[in-house]
């Protein structure tokens, strides 16, 4: 009896976890891209996302070298702009994702 307890503990505490992470990822996406973003992607794999428009706060930068750093426009080198809508507006099985990994495809989110 006390086996079976402890299995059920454990597997609370593992789902308390889960769930847990589940709602710190909505929390976090509603909190950055209640109004919407946009995603900046450098010829390089670099990327910016930004929250709200052009001139928005950047929440995350990251480079294809692993290194964090904010990388400014070369000479014949072209951006890639995708726009995130804004959070209300996303489907509810995508509220919990990661967008900032890289390539996530944003068109998934409406």
């Amino acid at each position: 009896m006390l086996l079976i307890t402890v299995i059920g503990l454990l597997a609370s505490l593992i789902t308390l976890f889960a769930v847990w992470g589940r709602i710190s990822a909505m929390y976090f996406n509603w909190s950055n891209f209640s109004k919407g973003g946009i995603r900046i992607t450098f010829m390089s794999g670099a990327y910016i996302i930004k929250r709200g428009d052009l001139d928005g706060q950047p929440i995350y930068q990251s480079s294809d070298r692993q290194e964090d750093y904010i990388r400014y426009r070369e000479q014949g080198k072209i951006e890639q702009y995708e726009e995130i809508p804004p959070f209300l507006k996303w489907k509810v099985s995508h509220w919990g994702d990661d967008i900032r990994m890289p390539q996530y495809p944003i068109r998934l989110l409406i």
